[in-house]
């Protein structure tokens, strides 16, 4: 009996390492709630496999406690960085000029987002726009700014969570892509080479067509990202609008703030783009 218990005690360790382990891949995108939980579930699942190794009876019921103990520690850490966000998001609606959208009825009934998917190819809509509750909506001139956690980025639904700041509308910009090359996973293929030292050693960015990345990141459009502290997020300029994924779920309103900030910056050259497009 004994042996079992210390043999079920090890193999749920090791599943809960494999667990921890792919969940750490990108660490430094984890929320620091998250962080904390898989560090506690770490710690909990090594000491209590060096447990099991000891002859002390009952021992594999201590290692299954302990194992279970370390589970609920990541998920009460978890759950509390949820709530924060959620409460984050309601509370600094108002003070954010945006609306909270709390359920599927409102949702379904908001007229900005019911206007985009007049437009946007449902699966396009659900990836892009949609997501958990409560999210953040408003319009501003042609934009549908939209704040919320998606379900998913890149249709993986095993990707670290992010919280997209969306401005939403058709634009004539194939896919361009902005990321420090610290918080990048790997070289994009289409990387693009600005010729400013200084930007393109701190940043990757990638572009569909060269000709997008040149019109739109002008030197002025370098600096304002080169005087950035720090770039936690990804940006991504394309068809259907503007979009930074921050990793994790905002707690504050100082960083739902930063984020429509960005964005917003980023919507006002892709503008200013456009209108000398046509003029020229």
């Amino acid at each position: 009996m004994r042996n079992t218990e210390v043999w079920s005690g090890i193999l749920l360790g090791a599943v809960a390492l494999f667990f921890y382990a792919r969940q750490a891949k990108d660490w430094k995108t984890l929320h620091p709630y998250r962080r904390m939980g898989i560090a506690v579930g770490v710690v909990t699942v090594v000491v209590a496999a060096a447990v099991s190794t000891l002859n002390i009876p009952w021992v594999g019921r201590y290692v299954l406690g302990s194992i279970i103990a370390g589970f609920l520690s990541y998920g009460a850490l978890y759950a509390l960085s949820v709530k924060r966000h959620e409460k984050a998001l309601s509370s600094f609606a108002d003070a954010v000029g945006m609306r909270a959208i709390n359920n599927p009825q409102e949702e379904s009934s908001d007229p900005d987002l019911f206007n985009i998917k007049k437009w946007l190819d449902k699966d396009i809509y659900k990836w892009k726009v949609g997501g958990t509750y409560p999210a953040l909506v408003k319009k501003e001139g042609d934009w549908v700014y939209v704040v919320r956690v998606p379900k998913a980025l890149d249709f993986d639904y095993a990707a670290p969570e992010a919280t997209c700041f969306a401005a939403v509308r058709k634009i004539p910009f194939n896919t361009l892509t902005l990321v420090e090359r610290s918080r990048a996973s790997r070289q994009p293929k289409k990387l693009f080479i600005t010729g400013d030292d200084s930007f393109d050693s701190r940043f990757f960015l990638s572009a569909a067509q060269s000709s997008d990345a040149e019109t739109l990141f002008t030197p002025p459009v370098r600096e304002f990202f080169r005087a950035m502290k720090e770039f936690p997020g990804t940006l991504r300029i394309e068809h259907y609008g503007v979009y930074y994924y921050v990793p994790g779920r905002v707690q504050t309103q100082e960083e739902v703030q930063e984020g429509l900030r960005v964005v917003g910056q980023v919507c006002r050259w892709v503008e200013e783009s456009m209108k000398g497009s046509r003029s020229s």
